[in-house]
């Protein structure tokens, strides 16, 4: 039996399970109760989930799956639909645990967990339902294996490298930001060249492409037959065509991660990596976890500098900074001085959790709401599919034209147990999203048909229109209000 390496414990077994236990039961609640409606991407993949495919227009299929099977199991509910983030992060936190166990020890284990738990990113990833938590499932589950593959000699670490592969194989289904991975892997192999044979490298790695295609076949398959337009979709979110050169948006992204990570821990950690030597005697066991760390954040600062960059693109750079950074730490515990830091570092971090999910279980940022409140997006939208149901109902239609993807997905989801079918306007070129791609307006659409518009427009497509027949006005923040008009076409 292998023997993993022991070592005192940063808390007692019992208290440090419940606190990671604690803060997922809690953040369970907050779901439960929280007045929040879905956001436009939740809709939308929820939707999927009642269209299951090898892939969809802007994404790979995997969300739409996991979705589908939350909804057999719990019901459709904005709740139910969120249900699985929670544990979707607690798994992330037992695998950066085991992780950290392999590489070190027990009180590197604890922190590795504990500081994935208490992200403030992993707070907000924890309320909503993404791509991005699914991704980061795999991802840290394949970077379990390359830690075992460590402790494995030669020939046994193919088996490591190939569940590797077929873990971010599963990764890419949720999201193809997991392809930085493979950058990793050919970096380390190449760190590697000095303790291992060309031939042993080659193999690693050639067993751990085969895992990552068998594991990504039903996307690649898909893109393969549908002109892989997933594939060009990222190339359009990426929008590299005019490039700013902006060095503020590469210091506005960068200021962004001490916010992903908590502004205590992104200072301890600076300092922990500034320590970081060559020589340091964990180097050689450890050093390998950078690769897994500066694709994501390279290549995002690049994307940010040359056009932009949303402050969640690079989180695949976090499980295995999480991991180093807890080995660290754990290294210098022993010193007063780090052991308060990182203390501090972690409390700021619990303290910022418990609020981000106790304010999205209120459905209000109180006291912290800015002028634009993020949260108007997730309300409303309940009221607005009442009116649009009401008014269509009266005039006998079938078909909602919603004016855009986010009022498409959201009345998708709100009218989902209706009869009424939701498009959207015909795209003049190629279509830019799902719903150009699969629910266009066209001859076909059955009439009669309700359109929404912004006030004092009524619809471009076709001619006929009547009205307005109809508005709609809700207040979703102290100075927004959600307004259409609705129009008829018999």
């Amino acid at each position: 039996m292998r023997q993993l390496p022991q070592s005192s414990s940063f808390l007692p077994r019992n208290l440090f399970w419940g606190l990671v236990i604690g803060l997922t039961v809690f953040r369970l609640v907050m779901i439960a109760i929280s007045p929040l409606e879905l956001g436009v991407d939740e809709a939308q993949y929820w939707l999927w989930g009642q269209e299951l495919a090898f892939g969809y227009y802007s994404k790979p299929p995997l969300i739409g799956w996991w979705l589908g099977l939350t909804d057999a199991l719990f019901g459709s509910s904005a709740a139910a639909t969120r249900i699985g983030a929670p544990a979707l992060h607690l798994l992330i936190a037992m695998l950066v645990y085991h992780t950290s166990l392999e590489l070190y020890d027990r009180l590197a284990a604890q922190f590795a967990a504990l500081l994935w738990i208490s992200l403030p990113i992993v707070g907000l990833g924890s309320f909503v339902i993404s791509t991005d938590s699914l991704m980061l499932m795999f991802w840290s589950a394949g970077l379990y294996c390359i830690a075992r593959s460590r402790n494995a000699d030669a020939n046994d670490s193919l088996k490591w490298f190939g569940l590797a592969g077929l873990m971010i194989g599963f990764a890419m289904l949720a999201k193809y930001a997991a392809i930085y991975f493979a950058i990793g892997i050919a970096g380390m192999l190449v760190q590697n060249r000095k303790h291992h044979s060309v031939r042993i490298i080659f193999y690693q790695l050639a067993w751990f492409i085969v895992g990552m295609l068998a594991g990504a076949a039903p996307t690649l398959i898909w893109n393969l037959l549908n002109g892989f337009v997933t594939v060009l979709h990222l190339g359009q979110n990426a929008n590299l065509e005019v490039p700013l050169y902006s060095v503020q948006n590469l210091f506005s992204f960068i200021a962004a991660q001490f916010a992903v990570i908590g502004p205590v821990l992104a200072m301890l950690l600076l300092g922990a990596f500034m320590r970081i030597s060559p020589a340091d005697k964990m180097r050689n066991k450890t050093g390998f976890l950078i690769w897994f760390i500066l694709p994501p954040l390279c290549i995002i600062s690049v994307q940010a500098f040359i056009k932009e960059a949303n402050a969640n693109w690079a989180v695949a750079a976090y499980p295995a900074a999480m991991v180093l950074s807890a080995i660290l730490l754990s290294q210098r515990c022993a010193s007063p001085r780090w052991k308060f830091a990182s203390i501090s570092a972690l409390s700021t971090n619990f303290i910022i959790t418990l609020i981000i999910g106790g304010c999205l279980g209120l459905g209000s940022l109180g006291i912290f709401t800015p002028e634009s409140d993020p949260l108007r997006r997730l309300r409303g939208w309940s009221v607005l599919a009442e009116d649009v149901a009401q008014i269509a109902h009266d005039k006998g239609a079938y078909a909602i034209l919603a004016p855009s993807r986010a009022s498409a997905a959201a009345l998708s989801w709100q009218l989902a147990d209706t009869r009424f079918i939701v498009v959207v306007p015909a795209p003049t070129g190629a279509p830019s999203n799902h719903y150009q791609r699969s629910k266009p307006l066209n001859d076909t659409t059955p009439r009669p048909i309700l359109a929404l518009t912004d006030i004092g427009k009524p619809p471009e497509q076709l001619a006929g229109w009547q009205g307005p027949v109809g508005s709609s006005s809700t207040q979703i923040s102290r100075n927004r209000t959600r307004e259409f008009q609705f129009w008829f076409l018999p």
